[in-house]
């Protein structure tokens, strides 16, 4: 079972958590649309297994009935944690096969079970730059995922992806996003603008072809989010790869570190090292590397500011 289940991990579903702990921040526009973008846009088979009260994002989804897109509502009814756990998780387990990416939205409660957010890939939490939305986020953080990293002894964890929501101009000269804030390894996401105007999309249209700098912006998170993906599943595949045939030993296995292009290495069973014709493999990897760095940044301004700064998981 649990083979199987590992497999799926490495084979199935790109599935990504999107949450918050507070309302308000464009949790369910971002799941909806990034859900619409992988179906209309990718041509990916996709779920959107809404697991917000409100069912914003459902109710978006089901007006416009995007291409490749289905769309599920569950609500767990008992919120003793454990049983939560155990139902989201079944529910979750059951939608597997058949689906290209899966993306739930989900809004946490302090009765929800942390172990839940083992059962992703990517977790993306968006957030606005204000100093007291930061402090929740951290916290959030720090209480839900931060341990699940800290007891996962080598396991497969989710990377977590941070995504600065509703920013305006003036909150993009400094970087709330430093070692200070966040002690802990992520990805920053390119930010989404404040724009007033989304809100009138809902059931109307999608935010990615509104056909101004916000649909841009939204597209760039989508691209950026779905590069991780891929990497994320590269580097799950590496790791089995990489485990020895002697019981009780690991292989030295390192990954690349984004902004530095570094080779990673493995050494068989005997202690040699891999053939040429993987080291070509990996190295076409890197390409998929370098896509990420290029996503995140705009190569015509080299004006970096702090959303630009790529955090190395």
């Amino acid at each position: 079972m649990n083979e199987h289940f590992n497999d799926l991990k490495s084979k199935g579903p790109l599935k990504v958590l999107i949450v918050s702990q507070k309302g308000g921040v464009g949790k369910s526009t971002l799941s909806a649309n990034l859900s619409a973008y992988c179906g209309r846009i990718k041509k990916k088979e996709t779920l959107l297994l809404d697991c917000d009260p409100h069912a914003s994002a459902s109710i978006w989804l089901n007006s416009l009935k995007p291409e490749k897109v289905e769309v599920k509502h569950h609500l767990i009814n008992d919120f003793t944690a454990k049983r939560w756990f155990i139902g989201m998780r079944t529910i979750l387990r059951k939608n597997l096969i058949g689906y290209d990416i899966i993306v739930c939205d989900l809004t946490w409660t302090k009765s929800m079970s942390s172990e839940f957010v083992k059962e992703f890939d990517l977790i993306v939490i968006p957030t606005s730059v204000s100093l007291i939305e930061i402090d929740a986020t951290n916290i959030f953080i720090e209480h839900n995922l931060k341990k699940i990293t800290r007891s996962s002894n080598g396991n497969y964890t989710p990377d977590l992806l941070i995504c600065p929501s509703q920013v305006i101009d003036e909150e993009l000269r400094s970087n709330p996003f430093d070692s200070r804030t966040f002690d802990f390894p992520f990805l920053l996401l390119p930010p989404i603008p404040s724009d007033p105007e989304i809100r009138t999309l809902f059931e109307k249209g999608y935010a990615f072809e509104s056909g101004d700098c916000t649909s841009k912006a939204f597209k760039k998170v989508f691209e950026s989010i779905l590069q991780a993906g891929r990497l994320k599943k590269l580097k799950y595949r590496e790791n089995i790869n990489a485990n020895p045939i002697t019981k009780g030993h690991r292989a030295n296995h390192k990954t690349a570190v984004f902004g530095e292009k570094r080779m990673p290495s493995r050494i068989n069973g005997g202690g040699v090292p891999t053939s040429q014709k993987d080291n070509v493999v990996r190295m076409k990897k890197f390409d998929e590397v370098d896509k990420v760095k290029r996503i995140l940044s705009d190569e015509k301004n080299q004006k970096v500011s702090w959303f630009r700064r790529l955090v190395s998981w």
